[in-house]
């Protein structure tokens, strides 16, 4: 059933609520998520921009999962890192049980500068705190930007295989 304005009728049955919190600027950022189901997800943001530095995401007050990210000076993203630690602070490494480290090379000359040059995905080895590869990829772009070719290379750093792309002209 629906009220005269087409919302829902509380009737005591179900009800499910999402609140969202913004910056109180003229930017007008999202800085907090949260719902019913006791989850909330904070956002911060680099200094003076919209470029969000990290994600993090509790449930009753404990972090569950922290992505953090790194910029070049163009804002172009170049590092995200992901884990399950429960501090804010992305040195801390207290109490993970896993962190993923993604690195995003862009092609730094050229007609697509900025764009994924390699992704290089690795996850953090908690005995000796090395990073170890996961997987890379590396891209080849048409002449009108599009990814017509991505090389898949494994842990050990050798090609493994590739995936072609082909586009429906418009």
């Amino acid at each position: 059933k629906l009220d005269k304005n087409n919302l829902p009728i509380d009737d005591g049955c179900e009800k499910f609520s999402k609140r969202y919190k913004y910056t109180q600027d003229k930017r007008n950022l999202l800085i907090e998520r949260s719902d019913d189901s006791r989850v909330v997800t904070n956002y911060s943001y680099l200094p003076n921009t919209n470029v969000i530095s990290s994600k993090i995401t509790s449930f009753d007050g404990d972090i569950k999962k922290r992505i953090f990210y790194e910029y070049d000076n163009d804002y172009i993203l170049i590092k995200e890192i992901e884990d399950d630690g429960k501090a804010l602070d992305k040195t801390n490494l207290n109490e993970i049980s896993f962190r993923k480290i993604k690195y995003i090379h862009p092609i730094s000359n050229g007609a697509f500068i900025g764009f994924s040059d390699s992704i290089e995905e690795k996850y953090l080895d908690l005995q000796t705190k090395e990073e170890k590869l996961i997987k890379k990829q590396k891209y080849s772009y048409s002449n009108a930007g599009k990814v017509i070719k991505k090389d898949v290379f494994g842990s050990d750093d050798k090609y493994a295989y590739s995936i072609s792309y082909e586009y429906d002209p418009r």
